[in-house]
């Protein structure tokens, strides 16, 4: 798993130089605009945020003594990778069919359901508080349009 970390870890880094480089030369990183941050704002910082994280994962698997083989713990925790892959997979479907916000509304939903076993009036705070908090966040705060679902035309404000 060190060898694996470690591999990983430094790919990530390259996609965070690429990301970073790809921002600063090209998009503008800058926050004030007549309409908002410059189109590199968000790469920027996400990028950033990738190196670091990165960085902290390339130092773990460096400085690892383990070697141990397996990729997952038990079967149980293979399952439950699958089902985060499923329900990831089925998300980015609902975005393009319903719309950025109300793919996240369900796709929360689901997934705390179905994977957190949470009571339905948590479940469904959460969905609110999640998808207003990112529309909010992105349409309001940074002035970044995310993609709309069919019925935004007929007045939906999402």
């Amino acid at each position: 798993m060190r060898k694996a970390e470690i591999v990983v870890a430094l790919m990530f880094i390259g996609i965070g130089i690429v990301c970073l480089y790809d921002a600063l030369s090209r998009l503008g990183i800058g926050a004030v605009g007549t309409n908002g941050p410059q189109a590199g704002f968000i790469i920027f910082w996400l990028g950033m945020i990738q190196l670091a994280m990165a960085g902290i994962i390339l130092y773990q698997g460096w400085k690892s003594k383990k070697t141990e083989e397996t990729f997952f713990i038990n079967k149980e925790a293979a399952i439950s990778a699958g089902y985060v892959t499923l329900t990831s997979f089925f998300f980015c479907l609902m975005m393009g069919v319903l719309g950025t916000y109300i793919a996240i509304f369900v796709y929360c939903i689901v997934f705390t359901w179905w994977l957190g076993k949470c009571r339905w009036f948590s479940i469904i705070g959460l969905a609110v508080i999640l998808t207003l908090a990112i529309y909010y966040g992105f349409e309001q705060g940074l002035m970044i349009p995310l993609p709309k679902s069919p019925w935004y035309v007929l007045g939906l404000p999402f």
